[in-house]
């Protein structure tokens, strides 16, 4: 998605802040210690040992917290934009496969129009310390599609869908946004017969074209790739 060769990618190098995870967005700069002030010490008087001498224990030293070296504020989106293009591909096929199943079922038209609109909380399973970052996202669109059907229960249906997806990774890094336009296209071959064993096999492809911006620099890079998918659905009807 990002143009570059050998060492020439800018846009993931580290900076030289570091964070410290549960702090605010402000960068963490750690302070050095300081050198303590020498003290004279006085003699020490002889005394007796004891009958039963204790050692002392050392007290536990508390858990130094995590830092890591902060990133630009592009590369959230960089690394959030994969995640999120899966779930609208998801997303779409499933609507699609849903609407071609239902065309033409109970008097209801072959062809099919459908508006769609969705909303996303995705919550990384990678940790801090390993870059990996929550999102917010949203999705909205079209789509058309028509059921053929070709003989008995078997039908082939086909649709396209545009519309439009805006991510929102939540990071320390700096604040960053990704708007991306989504085109695609699916089809679906599917036996429902009145009784026994169901099938259906989706397919379908996506194309995205957008940009990413931060608050810092505005529009930093622009964004193109391109999602497939096929799956196979089975099922029985009594």
């Amino acid at each position: 998605m990002v143009a570059g060769e050998g060492d020439q990618f800018w846009d993931y190098r580290l900076q030289n802040i570091l964070l410290a995870e549960g702090d605010n967005r402000e960068p963490y700069l750690p302070e050095p210690a300081p050198e303590p002030e020498p003290q004279p010490q006085p003699e020490p008087e002889p005394q007796p040992e004891p009958e039963n001498p204790q050692v002392p224990q050392p007290e536990p030293k508390p858990e130094a917290g995590k830092v890591r070296a902060a990133v630009i504020p592009q590369v959230p989106a960089y690394i959030s934009l994969p995640a999120a293009f899966h779930s609208v591909t998801h997303n779409l096929q499933a609507l699609f496969s849903s609407s071609a199943q239902q065309a033409g079922a109970e008097g209801r038209p072959d062809l099919f129009v459908s508006g769609y609109t969705g909303d996303d909380r995705y919550h990384s399973a990678g940790g801090f310390m390993d870059y990996g970052y929550d999102f917010h996202s949203r999705y909205q669109g079209w789509m058309i599609g028509s059921r053929f059907p070709l003989h008995s229960a078997l039908a082939l249906s086909v649709g396209v869908n545009k519309g439009n997806l805006s991510i929102t990774p939540e990071a320390r890094d700096g604040n960053s946004h990704a708007r991306v336009d989504t085109l695609g296209a699916s089809t679906l071959l599917s036996w429902q017969p009145d009784q026994g064993l169901q099938l259906a096999v989706p397919v379908g492809v996506m194309q995205y074209r957008g940009s990413v911006s931060t608050d810092l620099r505005g529009n930093v890079t622009q964004v193109k790739a391109r999602g497939a998918n096929l799956g196979l659905d089975s099922g029985w009807r009594w």
